[in-house]
C-alpha cells in the first residue's frame, strides 16, 4: 500500500492519515500538472525496475486512477523513479533509474511531452552516471537518485570500500559491549564467572 503520513516537528512523531494507494507502488513520485495529482512508480515484485505505472486525482488524498496506457513504459533503463520531475523553461523532466546491466548504473533523465489523463510520451534526454575515474569517486559503484532545490542537487548511490578486519572489530566491540553488561562469553547474566 501507498499512505500517507504527517509529520508534527514539535513532537517529532508522523501520524497515519489515510492509504493513497491500494497497490504496491516502489519509488513514488507526486507530481501536481494540469490541475491534478500524478503518481508514477513501479510496483513491487518481478519487474520493479521494468513497468512504470501512472495513477492521477483531482485531490492529493485520492481517489486515484489507473492511467489507461499502464505500464507506460516497459523498460530496464528508464522506468523506475529517481527523484523529483525538473521544470526547466516550461518543460518536464522525469528522472529514472537505468538498471540495464546493473541496479543503479546510471540515471535517465527523461523529457515529458505528454502527459494526460489518455496519453503519457517521454523520451529520454541525458545520462548521469558515476565517473568512476575521478579520485573523489573512488569506490562510488552507483547512483539511484536526484534531488534539486534552489540551489542545492542532492544524490544518493552506493560505496563500497574494501575493509577485510570489519568482521573482526565487529565482534571484539560486541564482545566488550557484552562483557560491560556481565553478558560476555564465559559470564552468566549476573557477570559471574561460569
Amino acid at each position: 500500500k501507498l499512505s500517507c503520513y504527517e509529520y508534527l516537528p514539535e513532537e517529532q512523531k508522523l501520524i497515519f492519515l489515510q492509504t493513497i494507494l491500494e497497490w504496491p507502488v516502489m519509488d513514488p513520485t507526486v507530481l501536481k500538472f494540469n490541475n491534478k495529482y500524478w503518481i508514477f512508480g513501479t510496483l513491487y515484485g518481478k519487474s520493479s525496475r521494468r513497468n512504470l505505472f501512472i495513477f492521477f486525482s483531482d485531490n492529493i488524498m485520492g481517489p486515484y486512477k489507473q492511467h489507461p496506457k499502464n505500464p507506460v513504459t516497459n523498460s530496464l533503463n528508464g522506468s523506475r523513479p529517481a527523484g523529483n520531475f525538473i521544470r526547466v523553461d516550461g518543460s518536464l523532466f522525469r528522472p529514472a533509474q537505468n538498471c540495464e546491466n546493473r541496479y543503479g548504473e546510471s540515471i535517465t533523465i527523461n523529457k515529458v511531452s505528454i502527459l494526460d489523463e489518455k496519453n503519457y510520451k517521454e523520451e529520454p534526454f541525458m545520462q548521469i552516471a558515476v565517473n568512476k575515474e575521478k579520485k573523489s569517486n573512488k569506490g562510488i559503484q552507483t547512483i539511484h537518485t536526484i534531488n534539486a532545490l534552489g540551489n542545492m542537487i542532492v544524490v544518493d548511490g552506493e560505496k563500497r570500500i574494501f575493509y577485510p578486519f570489519s568482521k573482526i572489530k565487529h565482534r571484539v566491540v560486541k564482545y566488550f559491549k557484552g562483557y560491560r553488561q556481565g553478558q560476555a562469553p564465559g559470564f552468566n547474566d549476573t557477570g559471574s564467572k561460569l
